[in-house]
C-alpha cells in the first residue's frame, strides 16, 4: 500500500505515554482542509502492554501545538485486549469543521505502556486498507 507522508499522522509511532502524532497537517500549506471524502485509518503495528485502554483522537487547532487541549473532531477508546499487532482500530470518515492544523492525539488510560506502536493516515479508498 502507498500513502504519502503528507497524509500520515503516525508511522509506526511508539506510544509510551499520552502524545500527539508524529506529523501534524497544516491545511494552509496543503491548500485547504482534508477532503470530506477521505477516511482516517489507524492500525496497531506492535501490540500494546500494561495500559487499560488507548483513546485515539483526531484533533484540530488554529495554532500549534496540536495537543490534548485541541478541539476533538472524532475520538475512539480501544481496550488493551483489542490493541493487538496488525489490527485496524479506527476507520472513520474525516469530519467537517477542521481548523488550520489537524493531527492525532493518543491518550493512555492506566499504566504507561512499554510496548505498542500505531500508524495513522488519511486515505480516499478505505477498501485498500482491508489488506493491512
Amino acid at each position: 500500500m502507498i500513502y504519502s507522508r503528507l497524509e500520515t499522522f503516525s508511522d509506526e509511532q511508539a506510544i509510551t505515554a499520552s502524545a500527539v502524532g508524529t506529523n501534524v497537517w497544516d491545511g494552509l500549506k496543503a491548500g485547504g482542509a482534508i477532503g470530506e471524502e477521505e477516511w482516517i485509518y489507524v492500525k496497531v503495528d506492535e501490540a500494546f502492554n500494561t495500559l487499560t485502554s488507548l483513546t485515539i483522537s483526531l484533533v484540530t487547532d488554529d495554532a500549534l501545538p496540536v495537543d490534548a487541549s485541541s478541539t476533538v473532531l472524532v475520538s475512539k477508546s480501544v481496550a488493551l485486549a483489542d490493541l493487538t499487532a496488525d489490527t485496524p482500530v479506527m476507520r472513520v470518515r474525516v469530519p467537517r469543521n477542521q481548523k488550520q492544523y489537524v493531527g492525532m492525539y493518543y491518550t493512555v488510560v492506566g499504566t504507561d505502556p512499554t510496548e505498542g506502536t500505531v500508524t495513522a493516515f488519511t486515505t480516499e479508498n478505505l477498501q485498500d486498507q482491508e489488506l493491512l
